[in-house]
């Protein structure tokens, strides 16, 4: 179920953007930013206020079972006579996908894995 909880008035950001108020609504901005937010929190992985995507032409391991992803940040931010749209790249580690035992090898460093022997 959704409810209404707020009506969110741009006319007041604008105003603040075009120096007839002195405060920014932080409502508004905040309701920007989701909305800006929306598709890309669909299309990538979000962690915090960054997005990322899985690696696909570049491979940097950490060890340890992990994996270097890149994406970005993304926020919005009122200014003095307009609204920004701060984008900024971002990394960070990811569990890389594989099969269990692949992932124990390599966390426990074993270098040999046989149904015999594990060296």
């Amino acid at each position: 179920d959704m409810k209404l909880e707020k009506k969110i008035y741009l006319y007041d950001m604008l105003s603040s953007i075009e120096g007839r108020a002195r405060d920014v609504p932080e409502d508004a901005s905040f309701a920007i930013d989701v909305v800006l937010r929306h598709l890309p929190s669909m299309m990538y992985t979000p962690v915090g206020r960054s997005f990322f995507s899985p690696p696909t032409n570049y491979y940097h391991p950490l060890g340890g079972g992990r994996e270097v992803w890149f994406g970005f940040h993304q926020s919005v931010r009122p200014s003095h006579w307009k609204m920004t749209l701060n984008i900024d790249v971002s990394a960070t580690a990811f569990y890389k996908s594989q099969p269990v035992i692949d992932f124990m090898a390599e966390l426990l460093d074993l270098r040999n894995i046989d149904s015999e022997n594990i060296q």
